[in-house]
């Protein structure tokens, strides 16, 4: 017959269990650093339907997917780059109104564009990126110097969220091929994974049986 201090007892060791674990979330974006389609050389430029998760948008001769052969990357072997002012590349996503998200995206300038005769300002060279994810709309700035991780939170208030990563306009003396890698989207609510419920379950359960037991009739 257990005790009310048994009780407790477990119910500590529960919550001291459930806490230990991390709070893990899955990556909401299909392809967020671009390892598909699979590409050996050193950078191709594809078409509106050609990089998988996302639709692209360019007015010259596609998204640039490329390797360390061309660049450096921030995640795994291949990353794109918007090459020209007005292409962007999109994705929308299911959400849950009202919850919390955080966006975090890798972002460089293409580190051999500029140099004198060219019009440019010699690298390390500038970037620009406009960013628009659920209610946000911001432009963010990095250089060729190496990547710089950002991190943007929202809430979302549609049931599906469209993130658009778009080159701007760049000011006369900029260069501005933005290269992005490692994007990313997690849910930051609190809310425990299966695994963490399923003991929590288990946790209550013994405890109300354990109380059950202790009424003396």
């Amino acid at each position: 017959m257990a005790k009310p201090s048994d009780v407790l007892s477990m119910l500590s060791l529960a919550a001291f269990l459930i806490s230990g674990m991390p709070l893990t979330y899955a990556n909401l974006i299909v392809n967020g650093s671009f390892e598909n389609p699979v590409y050996s050389g050193t950078y191709e430029h594809l078409g509106p339907t050609e990089l998988p998760g996302w639709s692209t948008f360019s007015s010259y001769s596609g998204t640039v997917l490329f390797t360390t052969a061309y660049n450096p990357v921030s995640d795994g072997n291949q990353a794109v780059q918007i090459e020209v002012p007005g292409d962007w590349i999109s994705q929308d996503f299911a959400t849950v109104v009202g919850a919390q998200y955080e966006l975090t995206f890798d972002l460089m300038a293409y580190t051999g564009y500029g140099g004198p005769g060219l019009g440019y300002a010699p690298c390390p060279c500038i970037t620009l990126l406009d960013v628009n994810v659920g209610p946000i709309s911001t432009t963010v700035e990095s250089t060729s110097a190496g990547y710089q991780t950002e991190t943007l939170d929202f809430t979302a208030i549609s049931p599906t969220t469209t993130l658009t990563f778009t080159n701007p306009p760049s000011p006369p003396g900029w260069g501005n091929y933005p290269e992005l890698d490692n994007v990313s989207v997690v849910e930051v609510s609190a809310v425990p994974e299966p695994a963490t419920l399923v003991l929590l379950i288990i946790a209550v359960g013994a405890a109300g049986l354990a109380t059950k037991r202790t009424v003396v009739f």
